[in-house]
């Protein structure tokens, strides 16, 4: 087929096809580029919401763990507790019995009058409570303790002077008034040993 347009006509065609072609280029790359564009922003955006919820879940966590750590103290205090309870059943520790031994290395000039004990800490002494005729019988009794298969150490915590009321020698009865011969009062805490076992005869 012979074609009778004139040269310029054709070099005008010949143009304007390639301007449609480079326009359709230019448009599909422009689409590109939004549809780029929109996944970046796409994409910033959920990771910056996702950082959001992290830290919105952390910092709640971070609240929980704060108002949890009362209930954890308390469960710690009641382990602790608990422990002690198990590990005096443990070693049978019979307190009637562990009366009896400390009873028995009580010195002359001496008087236990009282024992305290707490549940509550572990590491917690046997409070030891007396009255004695002299400091002297405290040391004694306070080196007693801590020589006894009981008690790995044990201290003096306080010792006071029994002050004698003057009355007179007969009561109202005519009986004579007996004086205690008790001066002073010692207090003296007594550590377990870690295998202690008082255990019936």
């Amino acid at each position: 087929m012979i074609n009778l347009l004139p040269p310029q006509r054709l070099l005008n065609m010949r143009i304007a096809r390639n301007n449609m072609i480079l326009r359709r280029y230019l448009e599909l790359a422009l689409i590109s580029f939004v549809v780029i564009a929109g996944a970046v922003i796409g994409a910033y955006y959920l990771l910056e919401n996702q950082q959001t919820n992290i830290k919105t879940t952390l910092e709640a966590d971070q609240k929980k763990v704060k108002e949890l750590e009362p209930v954890q103290k308390q469960a710690e205090d009641l382990s602790v507790t608990i422990n002690t309870i198990a590990g005096l059943m443990s070693r049978n520790v019979v307190f009637s019995d562990m009366l009896t031994q400390i009873g028995g290395i009580m010195p002359s000039g001496s008087v236990l009058t009282g024992l305290q004990f707490s549940l509550e800490d572990l590491k917690s002494p046997l409070v030891v409570s007396a009255q004695v005729e002299s400091e002297e019988r405290a040391a004694v009794l306070r080196n007693n303790l801590a020589s006894s298969p009981l008690f790995k150490s044990a201290e003096i915590k306080l010792i006071t002077e029994i002050k004698k009321e003057e009355s007179a020698t007969t009561d109202l009865a005519g009986e004579p008034v007996v004086q205690s011969p008790y001066n002073y009062t010692v207090t003296i805490n007594a550590f377990f040993k870690d295998d202690t076992g008082v255990k019936k005869p």
